[in-house]
């Protein structure tokens, strides 16, 4: 705890004179015993002679309560006991508290620097950084247009910065830290290893590769060696595509004593970019570690499955993570499959089941019953009964170290031509060529927007289109005006279903398609059950190419198009339309 001032007790009673000199001698139990001598009049002031006498004797909880109290009783007090308060609670940890006190504070003096940082650092401190990235900008937007607050400035930008790294607003971190370059000289001594991460981070996020090797290389070392710092490292030369740099620097941010579990699990999906399948899977393996994985681990009375022999056994597969990596991990059940189970049990997301059925015919498919009451399955019989589980995400390791590699799914569903007739329109069902269109994921952020085409790239897609291309809309949660404006293209038929909700009618009218164009979303998996030839575009290093460059490792009926993560999106749409006038034979 620091030190924390008080504003001077104005009255010069008799009451006051002696208290004060009782503080100075440090006769705490004396003047305590006093305190309760002070007429009405002197409530408030007997108060905050409380207040000084608990922080002199360094009795920080009680300090804590008492400015409770004293805040509750007394609506006039002076601002540097509220400040003080302030400061208090935050280093307390009393988080809402010390936002309340700011907001007291901020209501007759809306520039208190105080007051702004309590916000803001409530926010930090509790990892809530969407609330301390308004807080920061709110101090910034408060200290612009003050000329003689310049270092206030640079503060509140620098800490928007760790906020926008933290919240993938990577674009504006970049946009803001380049504005306090030009004096990052004159007010070093504001930025911590927390600042310069965070820079680092929103460079390397959207691209901007070379200034995160500038800024890296003007380090000082002591704050280039925090594992703040170190995290942020590998990424650089990961984008560089530089694996032997890559792999060194997780190891020096292992080192560093950074968080473990959040190292390997990046390294993970580092070596799976560059195509260490068997040394990217066992890192991937930690996933169960990483408190912010989306997945409960779920415990069983039976054993992980480690690829013995399943003669007379019978094992649980068990869904993990989107219905897309559902999908994505079941493409390896044959490793299973291949050792001869007398039962195989898949649970997946409830609206899965029909799909994966009719996939996999041969295994027994019920739904995901991993909600918080059932995360733990000791004791209940249909589990206990079962010889062996695995999750789905390990199934891609179990048959790495069974053949050294993934396997591409061959197993493929297929949709009767009949199916189109019943399906669609008959100017639609006619055409000689079904074209399916996915161009989004419903999570975009400033990280993934390249990965992406908005409805103008679709648009453009659809102008260079001959009459005989039929396009069926297989996006799932179309925005705000998107379908009113696909609507307008005569060759357009957009399904009334909700593809989120409705994966089976999704797959479906995939399955009706001759070849789909999708962005890296579970559409991409819905074509290669059906067999539906597909062209997606990843950035490189994506972790799911597995070190491909060209074909989709996981079906053998796709081919990928990478670019770097600050892949002009006018230059990737013109390279999808020049690959679909060859694959749909366009002159």
């Amino acid at each position: 705890m620091g030190q924390y001032e008080f504003m001077a007790i104005k009255s010069r009673s008799p009451f006051t004179r002696k208290a004060e000199k009782l503080l100075e001698q440090k006769n705490y139990k004396k003047l305590k015993n006093f305190l309760k001598q002070f007429p009405p009049e002197l409530d408030q002031a007997a108060s905050e002679y409380n207040l000084r006498m608990l922080a002199d004797m360094l009795d920080w909880k009680s300090l804590s309560a008492a400015f409770d109290v004293y805040l509750a009783q007394y609506d006039r007090v002076n601002l540097e006991n509220l400040e003080t308060a302030c400061r208090l609670k935050v280093d307390r940890g009393e988080y809402d508290k010390a936002i309340a006190i700011a907001d007291r504070i901020l209501t007759d003096d809306p520039k208190n620097y105080v007051a702004v940082n309590a916000v803001y650092s409530s926010h930090a401190h509790r990892a809530n950084w969407q609330g301390a990235y308004h807080a920061g900008k709110a101090m910034y937007d408060t200290w612009v247009d003050d000329s003689e607050s310049k270092a206030r400035i640079v503060e509140a930008q620098s800490k928007v910065v760790i906020a926008c790294a933290m919240t993938a607003r990577y674009a504006e971190g970049s946009s803001r830290w380049d504005q306090i370059k030009p004096d990052l000289k004159d007010y070093q001594y504001l930025m911590s290893s927390e600042h310069f991460a965070g820079a680092l981070r929103c460079y390397v996020s959207i691209g901007r590769i070379d200034d995160a090797v500038d800024l890296l290389q003007g380090l000082d070392p002591i704050i280039r060696s925090h594992p703040n710092v170190q995290s942020t490292i590998p990424g650089i030369w990961f984008a560089k595509r530089d694996k032997e740099q890559t792999i060194q620097a997780y190891q020096d941010a292992l080192d560093s004593g950074v968080d473990i579990v959040e190292v390997v699990w990046n390294r993970g999906l580092a070596r799976l970019g560059f195509g260490d399948q068997r040394e990217g899977f066992e890192d991937y393996e930690i996933r169960w570690k990483w408190k912010d994985f989306p997945s409960a681990k779920r415990i069983f009375s039976t054993p992980l499955w480690m690829g013995e022999d399943l003669t007379d056994k019978r094992i649980l597969v068990w869904g993990e993570q989107g219905v897309g990596d559902q999908l994505l991990f079941l493409t390896q059940l044959p490793c299973v499959l291949n050792k001869n189970p007398k039962e195989v049990i898949v649970e997946v997301s409830q609206k899965l089941v029909p799909l994966v059925t009719r996939w996999y015919p041969e295994v027994t498919v019920r739904y995901d019953r991993a909600d918080d009451e059932n995360k733990d399955t000791i004791g209940m019989p249909l589990y206990d009964e079962l010889d062996y589980n695995i999750p789905a995400g390990t199934l891609p390791l179990r048959m790495v170290e069974q053949h050294g590699k993934i396997n591409p799914c061959t197993r493929q569903l297929r949709v009767p031509e009949s199916a189109k007739a019943r399906l669609y329109p008959e100017q639609i069902a006619d055409k000689e060529i079904l074209l399916g269109v996915s161009w989004r994921s419903h999570l975009i952020n400033d990280a993934r927007v390249g990965n992406y085409l908005s409805v103008d790239g679709i648009e453009k897609i659809l102008e260079i289109l001959p009459d005989n291309v039929g396009v069926i809309i297989l996006q799932y949660s179309l925005a705000d005006g998107e379908a009113e404006r696909l609507a307008q293209f005569p060759n357009i038929f957009i399904p009334e279903q909700d593809f989120f909700e409705n994966v089976d009618m999704n797959a479906l009218y995939a399955g009706t398609c001759d070849f789909i164009l999708s962005s890296g979303t579970a559409t991409v998996q819905l074509a290669g059950i059906y067999g539906v030839p597909l062209l997606t575009w990843l950035p490189y290093g994506d972790w799911v190419t597995l070190g491909e460059t060209k074909r989709y490792p996981w079906f053998s009926n796709m081919l990928m198009i990478l670019g770097e993560s600050n892949w002009d999106n006018t230059t990737m749409l013109y390279e999808l339309i020049d690959k679909l006038k060859i694959f749909l034979r366009i002159k």
